[in-house]
């Protein structure tokens, strides 16, 4: 089996993963760097991680909420004599 050693892969150029991503999607970026392609794409990726780190506490809250919600609505039940969900 042959394998290219990671020192001779090319990462791909800007333009091209714009293209991939698409222009319409980077072109807030890309006018926020004043069209600097490169500080576009870093922007782009701060902007996923950043986006990225919120998902695990907003899935935390959305559990608590979710289960503060059922006991309130279980003890609304009760209180109206109804023992079915």
């Amino acid at each position: 089996m042959h394998s290219t050693p990671p020192n001779s892969i090319e990462p791909p150029d800007d333009k091209a993963v714009i293209e991939l991503i698409s222009p319409d999607r980077l072109n807030p970026y890309l006018t926020a760097c004043a069209g600097d392609s490169t500080a576009a794409l870093a922007l782009y990726r701060w902007n996923s991680d950043l986006a990225a780190a919120f998902f695990e506490p907003l899935g935390h809250l959305e559990i608590m909420l979710r289960n503060a919600l059922d006991a309130r609505l279980v003890t609304r039940q009760q209180r109206r004599g109804r023992t079915t969900e």
